[in-house]
């Protein structure tokens, strides 16, 4: 029986420091009373937050980290969650929530943008009552903005599809436009040439009404002396029909306009009718 006092000894010698162990965790934890004040917290928490432990054990939590947003809802989502936890004896976690920390004086106790993603959970004593909160966090912030980035990103590469589109929709419009256009003037011109061959037509008529009525013989004839047209008077003059006189050469009628001269004679001369006889 004697030698069993130096085993116990020995097991609370060999016994591990939990608070060492705790505080050398690498997660980041903070151990709160019910009432919320700090009771212990992890070297990784103290870095993550810009805290000493010395300078925050034994105050209230939000005290030491106050929010720099007065209307935000970072401090009351936490302190509510908190609440629960003492409450109703059960691990409670929140959405991601922004909530900055402020730097130390040193470096101008400015605010730094921080996103947390907690999750609290009771610790109980002996008699099954919330004795402590143990609150642990991850540090998201650099996720978040990256996150924001992309959709950032993504919204203006929609913004940039939705001009795309928009340019797109301009430049085919703009091309119905054109092929409007097109289609109006090639109408227009097919309207202008109709009308022109309809006033050629009306010239070509007027003239061969002026000729055909006319009391003087007038004939046409091409360079080599061919007739091309013979109008009703020379029929009468020459006696030779329209489709007797039209082909034939002018020296049947005007021998003296024969020998490839007929274009350069401009004076008077001697014509010969049908039947032979010469008239001047």
């Amino acid at each position: 029986m004697p030698p069993k006092a130096p085993v116990q000894k020995e097991a609370v010698a060999d016994a591990p420091d939990f608070r060492v162990l705790f505080e050398s965790a690498p997660g980041l934890y903070l151990v709160l009373r019910p009432d919320l004040s700090i009771v212990a917290a992890s070297d990784a928490y103290l870095q993550a937050t810009m805290t000493l432990r010395e300078q925050i054990v034994g105050r209230n939590v939000f005290d030491v980290f106050p929010d720099n947003d007065p209307t935000g809802a970072g401090m009351r989502s936490v302190k509510a969650s908190f609440l629960r936890v003492v409450e109703k004896g059960v691990a409670d976690t929140i959405p991601v929530q922004k909530y900055d920390i402020r730097k130390p004086e040193a470096e101008g106790g400015a605010f730094e943008l921080r996103y947390w993603s907690p999750v609290n959970s009771p610790v109980f004593d002996g008699e099954g009552k919330v004795a402590y909160i143990l609150h642990r966090v991850e540090d998201v912030t650099e996720f978040i903005k990256l996150k924001q980035e992309g959709l950032a990103r993504l919204e203006e590469n929609e913004v940039l599809r939705s001009r795309a589109g928009q340019m797109e929709l301009e430049v085919f419009l703009r091309a119905q436009e054109v092929a409007d256009i097109n289609r109006k003037l090639q109408k227009a011109n097919e309207e202008l040439e109709k009308l022109y061959e309809k006033t050629r037509e009306l010239a070509r008529t007027r003239l061969s009404a002026i000729v055909d009525n006319a009391l003087d013989g007038i004939m046409g004839f091409d360079a080599r002396g061919a007739v091309e047209s013979f109008n009703p008077a020379c029929e009468r003059i020459f006696g030779f029909t329209s489709q007797e006189a039209v082909g034939r050469n002018i020296e049947i009628m005007l021998p003296e306009c024969g020998g490839g001269k007929a274009a350069a004679i401009r004076k008077e001369t001697q014509a010969r009718r049908k039947d032979g006889a010469l008239f001047p």
